[in-house]
């Protein structure tokens, strides 16, 4: 959903998707799995399936996510910044 018509605002809008692509961005988060009728089924599609990932730094702090810290949850987004609004009234 977008945010209110703010001047100056930053709004980097992802659609969240059930299952990663490209790039798993935090712990938890589900890759594809698949289904079989059977245990046994499933043990040989298991020994089928390569799977390949290059681990990225851990960031846990938020000063260290900011701009030129840490690697960038989603590489087509300048920094690690989902929005940025700034408001002042009176």
């Amino acid at each position: 959903m977008p945010p209110p018509p703010i001047a100056d605002v930053i709004f980097n809008p992802r659609t969240q998707v059930p299952l990663a692509r490209d790039k798993i961005r935090y712990v938890g988060e589900r890759w594809p799995s698949f289904l079989a009728q059977n245990r046994y089924l499933a043990e040989d599609a298991l020994a089928d399936i390569a799977v390949e990932l290059d681990s990225l730094p851990v960031v846990v702090d938020l000063e260290k996510s900011m701009p030129g810290r840490s690697a960038r949850v989603h590489d087509d987004v300048r920094s690690n910044v989902a929005a940025h609004v700034r408001q002042s009234r009176g």
